[in-house]
């Protein structure tokens, strides 16, 4: 179960990357977050202030860094401003 929920997990993270030349606030984007929220779920219900810890995490820490640096240079900051838009029109 865990490599299928880590599985779908990377195919969030590609769509992210797909969507970045649209911008943060776009529905692609923002359906990618609604995905990535849920795929969370399977783990714990993520409330408002995980969710935006998770991406400064993603951004700040240099381990969750360099594992976003490796699906695209720009995923983390990108993810970032996405999960702020996100979380503010929850």
């Amino acid at each position: 179960k865990k490599q299928s929920i880590l599985a779908e997990a990377g195919v969030i993270y590609q769509d992210i990357v797909a969507a970045m030349p649209y911008g943060p606030a776009s529905p692609q984007a923002q359906d990618g977050v609604a995905r990535w929220h849920q795929n969370m779920r399977y783990f714990y219900e993520p409330t408002t202030e995980i969710l935006l810890g998770l991406v400064d995490g993603y951004n700040d820490d240099p381990d969750f860094n360099a594992t976003f640096q490796r699906i695209h240079p720009d995923l983390a900051s990108f993810m970032r401003q996405a999960v702020q838009i996100y979380c503010q029109n929850l």
